[in-house]
């Protein structure tokens, strides 16, 4: 599903979100096509298990370009463990992951502690460069 600047800003910031978007600057070897996990929940990442186990920290500083004019939007990758700027004139989201309840971020922890910990550094390459 196509995705707004601000349609994504909004469910960063409820859910964790599942996306696609064609990379700004190809990787030689990578596809053109980065697949990411991300959020922007604060009540997921300033957590305690947030900062411990996704590695979150605060930004330190603002992009010294204007992102917005770009079509970017800066979420937290879940599996890079750190900021990313996503081009949304070329992004598709592919799922969403519901953090709207205490219920929802429990489940997510479940979902990380079964799945996402699990992931070898080469399955996660795998996820991200869109290789299945």
């Amino acid at each position: 599903m196509k995705v707004s600047q601000d349609g994504l800003r909004g469910l960063l910031l409820t859910g964790i979100v599942e996306l696609t978007f064609v990379r700004r600057h190809p990787k030689g070897g990578w596809s053109d096509v980065r697949r990411m996990l991300c959020t922007n929940s604060r009540e997921l990442l300033t957590s305690i298990a947030g900062r411990i186990a996704l590695k979150f920290r605060p930004p330190s500083h603002t992009p010294s370009y204007p992102a917005a004019q770009y079509g970017l939007v800066t979420a937290w990758d879940l599996l890079w463990q750190d900021y990313r700027q996503i081009d949304t004139r070329s992004c598709q989201v592919v799922a969403v992951i519901p953090l709207k309840t205490q219920n929802d971020i429990e489940d997510f922890w479940r979902y990380f502690n079964d799945v996402l910990q699990k992931m070898t550094p080469d399955m996660k390459e795998k996820f991200m460069d869109n290789r299945q």
